[in-house]
């Protein structure tokens, strides 16, 4: 009976470390500062007691507050969206805020593109690797940086990353981060995380046609931009000579069509 015994609490306690592994860091949306968390399993996740530990360049070992998540369950398959600065469109079961897990000064800031290291904890012994469900950590240039990498080292330990001294290299202009391994491993390494850029785009398009509407915007099509890498793209319009300021993802241009107004017509391609 003993031996049943040990043997219950071993598989409990082997679901219950699997079951935690499959809360992970799913993507960093740097142009709107928001975290996705997903539940790569099978069953809802309660967050209750679990904490954030962040670092930078410049402050270790912020800890979120020790109830901050308590309530907050992630459904099997399903987001969970930390909005940084506090501005969730909505504010339900999908998106919170920061500061409802302890934004108050709980965490290392700016939320940047790095130096910045992160790690979810399912118990609050944050000496212990094991404790840990999911850890990022990224730089520009990929460059090791003493201070943010505060607890790398218990995080490769615990077998969620695989060398402290490796970062997801970004740039000044990096858009996302994102998770490309579908599979809820528990072991990570840059190579698992795709950085999304800014794409440059061609001076010229070539548009094929373009049709007014009667709200005064006007629909373009171009040239297929796939030789540039660009796998969706969106053009938006206008006839007031309005000028995006916004280029991060977007090209703009300058166009005068012959049945056109004499002026030119500014429109930007948004590439996704």
């Amino acid at each position: 009976m003993k031996n049943l015994s040990l043997t219950l609490l071993f598989i409990l306690l082997f679901q219950t470390v699997q079951a935690v592994d499959e809360i992970q860091f799913r993507s960093i949306n740097f142009q709107d500062n928001v975290v996705e968390l997903f539940n790569f399993g099978n069953a809802p996740i309660s967050l209750d007691g679990w904490r954030f530990c962040t670092h930078d360049e410049n402050q270790i070992r912020q800890y979120s507050s020790p109830g901050g998540l308590n309530g907050v369950t992630i459904a099997a398959g399903a987001s969970l969206f930390i909005y940084w600065d506090n501005n969730a469109p909505m504010v339900d079961a999908n998106n919170i805020n920061l500061i409802s897990i302890g934004g108050g000064g709980g965490f290392a800031g700016p939320f940047d593109r790095g130096p910045f290291g992160m790690q979810l904890y399912f118990e609050s012994f944050f000496g212990n690797g094991a404790s840990i469900a999911d850890h990022a950590q990224w730089s520009q240039g990929g460059v090791d940086n003493e201070s943010a990498d505060e607890r790398s080292d218990e995080a490769e330990v615990g077998g969620v990353w695989t060398d402290q001294r490796l970062w997801i290299p970004t740039t000044a202009f990096t858009r996302r981060i994102e998770l490309i391994d579908p599979t809820g491993a528990r072991l990570h390494g840059p190579a698992d995380y795709r950085v999304l850029e800014p794409i440059p785009l061609p001076p010229e398009f070539e548009l094929t046609s373009f049709v007014y509407n009667p709200d005064g915007s006007i629909n373009l099509t171009w040239e297929n931009l796939s030789e540039f890498g660009v796998d969706n793209d969106t053009v938006q319009s206008s006839t007031d000579l309005k000028q995006w300021d916004e280029l991060d993802m977007s090209g703009t241009n300058m166009l005068t069509f012959a049945n056109a107004p004499a002026a030119p017509i500014f429109f930007r391609v948004v590439v996704e």
